[in-house]
């Protein structure tokens, strides 16, 4: 049985609010901070990591994990337990 991959792809990085850290709790650092910064900063920090994970091997991971996934599904399929799984992978 052959089956065919898309590409792995990034569909909707974000910033989880909740896991930002305060560095400076007990001080007072005055600045004018503006929404434009706040929205340039969480893109920047949204491209960083979107960079970090596709560097640290995301698509193959996620290629692997894919195969596992569908090689088991299939395989517990009544009828389908003895098949040859290939993957032809879209480029």
């Amino acid at each position: 049985m052959t089956v065919t991959l898309p590409k792995a792809t990034v569909y909707e990085p974000y910033v989880d609010e909740d896991s930002f850290t305060k560095y400076w709790d007990d001080e007072k650092i005055t600045a004018i901070v503006g929404l434009d910064d706040i929205h340039d900063k969480k893109l920047e920090m949204i491209e960083h990591a979107k960079e970090a994970a596709i560097k640290g091997g995301l698509y193959e991971k996620t290629d692997e994990h894919a195969k596992v996934v569908i090689t088991d599904y299939i395989h517990s399929l009544k009828g389908y337990e003895n098949y040859n799984v290939v993957f032809n992978e879209k480029s």
